[in-house]
């Protein structure tokens, strides 16, 4: 089925648009993004890729760093390359290499899909101010207003430990 329309819309032109042909409404949608958020197409796709990214709760267990576990998952099971993953969390490719081969040591087996109760967006990481366990503990506080125990269980840690945590992420933040 294919609908024109010669009305000026959002992309400011009075061009036909065979809404039929994904093609021309995706090269209409960049020419717009380009003109008026200065972003390729590669950037705003890069960033929607980001921000749609995120690792389940059960990856998290006893054996592996938060860290390690979020890598381990990312790497073998959205398959991503070192680099991507390092841009992703705003650490050091290098680092993330490391820390890939040392989880895959000590946790030989893949990660299975099973249910999860929350889906953590893998964007929150790259926040450089705070750690990485710093930075789950506190989105899981803030955003689910989960309790300590609650995020200690989840994250194979201890309730104190999870508190700890907690508060030297609102130290850093500086929120009371």
């Amino acid at each position: 089925m294919t609908v024109k329309n010669k009305k000026r819309g959002i992309f400011g032109n009075s061009k036909e648009l065979d809404l039929g042909k994904n093609e021309e409404l995706i090269k209409l949608f960049t020419e717009y993004l380009k003109k008026n958020f200065e972003k390729s197409s590669t950037e705003f796709l890069d960033s929607i890729k980001k921000e749609k990214l995120s690792v389940p709760d059960f990856i998290f267990n006893d054996k592996l760093t938060v860290l390690e576990s979020i890598v381990k998952y990312v790497k073998e099971n959205l398959n991503l390359n070192y680099k991507e993953i390092a841009d992703l969390i705003n650490r050091d490719e290098r680092n993330i290499w490391h820390t890939y081969n040392v989880a895959r040591k000590k946790y030989v087996k893949p990660f299975v899909v099973e249910k999860y109760e929350f889906l953590i967006p893998i964007s929150i990481f790259s926040n450089r101010k705070l750690s990485i366990q710093e930075n789950l503990v506190f989105y899981l506080k803030e955003e689910f207003k989960l309790s300590y125990h609650k995020i200690a269980t989840l994250i194979h840690r201890d309730d104190r430990t999870i508190w700890t945590v907690y508060q030297n992420a609102k130290k850093k933040y500086g929120t009371k």
